[in-house]
């Protein structure tokens, strides 16, 4: 898109040479018509960046909430795992120590 304004910018120069000066007023309204598309261009741009950042959201919370229960229940396996060894490592040290 950056290409295709480049030319059309370009051309503007040499066309208001080629051009006959009763046609100088159409040849601004079309500078300010690319000026204008090259405006709601950028903000398109813009808008469609935001929206696929916030589809992006969407998906990673969606994905956050579907992977959350399964985490906790590995978390909690752990964290009786841990427990139980600490159970074990504690009667162990109790009956041998000092």
């Amino acid at each position: 898109m950056s290409g295709a304004e480049v030319v059309a910018r370009n051309a503007l120069p040499t066309l208001q040479t080629l051009i006959e000066p009763g046609s100088q007023p159409k040849l601004t309204t079309a500078t300010s018509a690319l000026d204008r598309f090259m405006d709601l261009n950028a903000q398109i741009i813009a808008l469609s960046r935001r929206n696929t950042n916030v589809r992006s959201l969407a998906l990673s919370l969606d994905q956050k909430q579907k992977l959350i229960a399964p985490c906790e229940k590995s978390l909690r396996a752990l964290g009786d795992a841990l427990a139980t060894h600490a159970i074990r490592i504690g009667r162990f040290n109790s009956g041998h120590g000092p």
